[in-house]
């Protein structure tokens, strides 16, 4: 009797290493029903702990408890080895009717502990170890049945999961399928007559074994499935690595026809813009050499020529503004006191209205004081150059946000002059795009820029007859480090406030970077006198 106490103790320390082993190994196969199987081995451990209980107990209320051990260890371990079968074969609809295999074995449990009950004052009229460890042959016979059903679920379970194609299923099945009849009569033999000769334990012991070898395959292949997913991913990022070479190839070559076309564009502009001043002043010229002309001829020839070339140095002085790289030196400077000095300088028939900001925090931003001003310069000749009898331009300050929504202090300029079409609208920016016969085209690509090096937005909004909003946004938000974007071009809002220098061709010098070139280029002739503001026409 203690030889065989012995042989369930060693047991039960097999079977708590086998549950401790798939509970380990569980959560990484989610949804396999691993933790069932643990749970399962955990219940025949803690049976043969109530086996090697009873039997070094003697016949005493201890071994009457160890037997009770053995029987709920016995009724809840086929249920979840059902219910591991289940999810291990993948099946749904076996897995929704494992819950009754539960019901059952709590039923067993239930009416074992009330015969016991009523059998524990009658301790010295009990076999032992028989009656101790199965008081009722009719509780014996329903759990032997209840495992022969447990049995023959699982192997119909491991029969389907081969016909469709589960290789892995194959050995369970067979061990099942001959084995399983062993044990069911081994069961039948411990709840009969208290005899074990441990044949449900060891083979039990191999099942487990055997779902460890299906697991240990399943993991092999898993291992080499990671193995073919790694290379073809190797694969697909050496591909990538060659498409973005090639991309950037071609990126870099759309890029250099990109600055050939506006070149182009450019020098084609540039030669329109020049021709009709050079052929005014040839045309002087020629008649200038007339002998019989007047005085007052020849003053009016001298006085055109002066105008062309007063026209030609402010399209060079313009040209010049237009393709210096920028640096905005940014500084906390008062907007109001910006568009004051703007106001002052406005000439007769010209009323510039300014509207103070409502919201606090608006009026100081970081902003290039001289640049900006040159802007407001730019716009503000604008709208009186399309309200040429005189007029009224506002000039709002307000709280707006960027179109990545960080915020922003924004300058609006109305005019009630004519206005501009849609067409005329969409171009407005572009460098020399001019509505009117002696404009030069600069003045919005050149305050475009402006806003640009300043992270800022330009905004047009335009009606035939009814005026044009030119809306001016500059972020409210420091400057982090400068960090250059990976291509050149283009900018979003947020690039462009990283960026304190931006290389383009259309870019006007800050008032710092103009006093340096003062000093490091030769004089310019000098010019005439300009127009209001000191600005360009678009």
């Amino acid at each position: 009797m203690l030889g065989n106490a012995s042989v369930s103790l060693a047991w039960t320390s097999v079977y708590a290493g086998l549950a401790a082993f798939f509970l380990v190994v569980a959560p990484r196969f989610r949804g396999r029903g691993y933790e069932m199987l643990g749970l399962a081995m955990a219940g025949v451990s803690f049976a043969s702990l109530g086996t090697w209980i009873a039997l070094i107990s003697g016949p005493s209320v201890a071994a009457l408890l160890g037997g009770r051990m053995l029987i709920l260890g016995a009724s809840l371990a086929p249920a979840l080895n059902t219910h591991f079968l289940a999810r291990f074969t993948r099946l749904a609809r076996l897995e929704r009717w494992a819950p009754l295999g539960y019901v059952v074995g709590a039923a067993i449990c239930l009416a074992d502990l009330v015969v016991a009950f009523e059998l524990s004052t009658t301790l010295e009229d009990l076999s032992f170890p028989r009656q101790f460890l199965s008081p009722s042959p009719a509780l014996a016979t329903a759990l032997t049945s209840v495992f022969a059903v447990h049995l023959l679920v699982g192997v119909a379970a491991l029969g389907l999961a081969l016909k469709r194609g589960m290789t892995s299923a194959l050995l369970p099945f067979s061990l099942m399928l001959v084995l399983g009849p062993v044990v069911a009569f081994d069961y039948n033999t411990i709840f009969r007559t208290g005899s074990n000769y441990y044949v449900t334990e060891s083979l039990t012991w191999v099942y487990g074994l055997v779902i460890v070898a299906a697991l240990l395959s399943e993991l092999r292949g898993t291992e080499g499935l990671l193995e073919r997913t790694t290379s073809s991913l190797a694969e697909r990022t050496a591909e990538l690595q060659v498409s973005y070479a090639e991309i950037e190839l071609m990126h870099t070559e759309l890029s250099r026809k990109e600055q050939l076309a506006a070149v182009g564009e450019l020098a084609a502009a540039i030669a329109h813009e020049v021709r009709n001043p050079l052929a005014i002043i040839m045309n002087a010229a020629s008649g200038r050499r007339r002998k019989t002309l007047s005085d007052q001829d020849k003053f009016t020839l001298l006085c055109i020529v002066d105008e062309e070339s007063a026209r030609l140095n402010q399209l060079v002085t313009e040209l010049l503004r237009f393709a210096r790289p920028v640096e905005a030196a940014r500084a906390p400077a008062s907007l109001v006191d910006i568009c004051r000095q703007v106001q002052q300088a406005a000439p007769e028939g010209y009323v510039v209205e300014i509207e103070q900001p409502r919201e606090a925090g608006v009026d100081t931003a970081l902003v290039d004081s001289g640049l900006f001003r040159l802007a407001l310069d730019n716009l503000l000749l604008n709208a009186m150059q399309a309200m040429p009898g005189g007029g009224k331009v506002k000039v709002s300050i307000g709280r707006s946000k960027l179109a990545d929504g960080t915020p922003a202090a924004s300058v609006d300029v109305r005019d009630a002059g004519h206005g501009m079409g849609p067409l005329d609208l969409e171009r407005a920016r572009k460098p020399f795009f001019t509505t009117r016969p002696r404009g030069t085209g600069l003045g919005l690509p050149i305050v475009d820029r402006i806003l640009e090096a300043h992270g800022g937005e330009v905004g047009i909004e335009s009606e035939l007859g009814r005026g044009t909003t030119v809306t001016l946004k500059l972020p409210l938000d420091e400057d982090p480090p400068p960090l250059p974007g990976r291509y050149p071009g283009q900018k979003t809002p947020s690039q462009r406030r990283r960026l304190r220098s931006i290389p383009h061709i259309g870019t006007v010098t800050s008032t710092a970077q103009r006093e340096q070139n003062s000093v490091s280029e030769p004089p310019e002739a000098p010019l005439p006198p300009s127009p209001p503001f000191g600005g360009s026409s678009s």
